[in-house]
């Protein structure tokens, strides 16, 4: 008898724990997370040189390393294997190439550019796209508008194109200023105004906050890619405190677009590396010391075989996981929705 009623007492308790566990939210990387969503917005960093290592940069600056970076509140973190089918270790433009197109045949000419990126498969307006540069490269489009500019593909035509750094040749002459509040007429090639032939008097989050808002405005499905060919740049220089500085910067940038998927279900924000070339840092003391204050005891190493992908938002979990650079384009069309 004294058993029975006790469980009769117990069995409130143990329904609201069954209700509560069948209710609680699934999770991914410990951060509650819808699956199966497609995504309408994608806010695509590509970033030559990047490596996660880096990060240890961000990491460890300062006085508190419990810190949470707000890349380590992406949902998923993945690697892909570098390699086509005519070099171990494509270069970043290659990288990149491959990871929108998913073709393992990039040459490094004009040829590329007729391969399809994968928004072509998806039905979205060619003024949909916008890719925002800062600085030059081998990934720069300077080349499509320049040595490849024959015929238009789906590259070109359309397509919103903002660069941050010298002004090109034989372009129209629209500019654009992070300060401005009026939208763009139309897809064309946008010059920063804050550039001149020496520097640029702008930062990476002014601008791409300032384009995204501007731009995006009243956008039910878009495409927007973030290049800083500065950070590969300041790699090859050997100059860590410049690349310390440009990851804060990228932090910044990756947080606020994190704050806007928060709002926006139907977001996926990606961030991946091409060309990653591996640093090796101090052990400690005195050298981590002189590192910080001057950059000083960092051995710079050969690229790795593997770059880095994070991916926050709508159907980000299928970014997570080992699979090739051609896989990225694969998973991009998934996350849209595209069907055969």
């Amino acid at each position: 008898m004294f058993l029975n009623n006790y469980l009769l007492k117990g069995l409130p308790f143990i329904f609201l724990v069954f209700i509560f566990g069948c209710a609680s939210s699934p999770t991914l990387n410990l951060r509650e997370k819808d699956f199966n969503v497609k995504s309408k917005k994608i806010v695509w960093f590509q970033i030559p040189g990047f490596s996660e290592s880096h990060l240890s940069l961000l990491k460890f600056s300062g006085n508190n390393p419990n810190h949470k970076l707000s890349f380590e509140q992406s949902h998923c973190f993945g690697k892909t294997w570098r390699y086509n089918l005519f070099k171990l270790r494509p270069t970043p433009y290659e990288g990149f190439m491959t990871q929108m197109t998913g073709r393992k045949s990039v040459k490094s000419n004009c040829s590329d550019f007729t391969k399809k990126p994968f928004w072509s498969y998806l039905n979205l307006k060619n003024d949909d796209v916008g890719i925002f540069e800062r600085g030059t490269g081998e990934f720069s489009s300077e080349k499509i508008f320049t040595h490849c500019s024959d015929s238009e593909t789906s590259l070109q035509k359309g397509i919103y194109y903002w660069f941050s750094n010298k002004k090109l040749q034989n372009t129209s002459k629209r500019g654009f200023h992070f300060l401005e509040q009026r939208s763009f007429s139309k897809a064309d090639i946008y010059f920063d105004k804050a550039c001149n032939s020496k520097f640029c008097d702008s930062t990476l989050l002014g601008n791409v906050k300032s384009i995204f808002k501007r731009w995006s405005a009243g956008k039910e499905s878009y495409v927007y890619i973030i290049r800083d060919f500065n950070y590969l740049k300041a790699i090859r220089d050997k100059k860590i405190l410049n690349l310390r500085n440009l990851l804060f910067e990228l932090e910044e940038a990756y947080s606020f677009f994190l704050s806007q998927a928060k709002k926006e279900k139907e977001m996926l924000i990606i961030f991946s590396g091409a060309g990653p070339l591996n640093v090796e840092f101090p052990e400690k003391g005195k050298k981590w010391f002189q590192f910080e204050k001057s950059g000083r005891n960092v051995v710079f190493r050969r690229e790795s075989l593997m770059s880095a992908v994070m991916a926050t938002g709508a159907s980000a979990e299928n970014f997570c996981g080992i699979y090739n650079e051609a896989g990225v384009f694969k998973r991009l069309l998934l996350a849209m929705g595209f069907k055969k």
